[in-house]
């Protein structure tokens, strides 16, 4: 028992060195790089497709933490300041669909990329620039598609932008985000597959088996008595590993109490 609690604590331990880091990559300095200079203040669609690479990424990374979710549905585990959605629920199986991820991914960056990064164009108009219709009003003009080593992001909304005798309408805009979510994705499914096989057992076999042929390292976590917390861990080079995690609740009282 001794032995098994010493495990609990390191993984936990490990999960959380994860979150934190890439918390703390989350900065000023980040967004330092997609801000127009005044020297050079007309690359207007640059500066709109770098904030949406910027927060795109974001998006990746966090809803991969809530295992495809921006907000994961209920039931869901509250673990800092991440909700872990339930794939595996007493017996009962419930992870999204890839279209669902994805519509999660876009809506993140729909609710987030204007405060944290276009700051409605502040930057543009204290250059002297006009500009019109930078209010995002519509989560359907925002789109993400989780494809085999990136994740697309696409913004499709009308932005002009006026100085002197000088006027320029933009209404399409792509951000391509290099982290393989689709591959934690894809992968989880497989998971849940062997799980629906073994109903109150973890799959760690499988598990086991999916992380040697795809590149990625794990980390289980018990919770209380009958909640275990999964997490992919998939490195990427010269940044915070893609940490992709969700749920499992299963019934061992059998085994407690006989």
């Amino acid at each position: 028992m001794q032995k098994r609690v010493q495990i609990k604590v390191f993984l936990a331990i490990g999960f959380v060195m994860v979150a934190a880091l890439f918390l703390l990559s989350y900065g000023e300095d980040a967004l330092d790089s997609v801000r127009p200079s005044s020297q050079n203040p007309s690359v207007i669609e640059s500066f709109i497709e770098s904030c949406i690479s910027q927060v795109g990424e974001w998006a990746v990374y966090d809803t991969s933490l809530q295992g495809g979710y921006y907000i994961p549905p209920e039931p869901a585990f509250p673990y800092f300041y991440a909700d872990i959605p339930y794939y595996w629920y007493n017996r009962t199986a419930s992870m999204p669909s890839q279209e669902q991820a994805e519509r999660q991914l876009a809506l993140y960056l729909f609710d987030n990329i204007n405060h944290t990064c276009l700051n409605d164009f502040s930057d543009f108009r204290k250059l002297g620039y006009k500009v019109y219709g930078t209010g995002l009003s519509d989560p359907g003009e925002v789109s993400a598609a989780m494809r085999d080593d990136d994740v697309l992001f696409t913004l499709r909304h009308p932005i002009s932008f006026e100085k002197g005798n000088s006027k320029t309408t933009l209404d399409s805009f792509q951000a391509s985000i290099p982290l393989g979510m689709k591959r934690a994705y894809d992968v989880s499914g497989k998971i849940m597959e062997e799980q629906v096989k073994h109903p109150n057992e973890m799959p760690l076999s499988a598990l086991a088996a999916l992380a040697a042929a795809n590149n990625f390292t794990f980390e289980i976590t018990y919770f209380g008595e009958d909640d275990v917390l999964y997490s992919m861990i998939l490195d990427v080079p010269q940044k915070e590993p893609l940490v992709y995690g969700f749920m499992g609740r299963y019934d061992w009282s059998e085994l407690r109490y006989g």
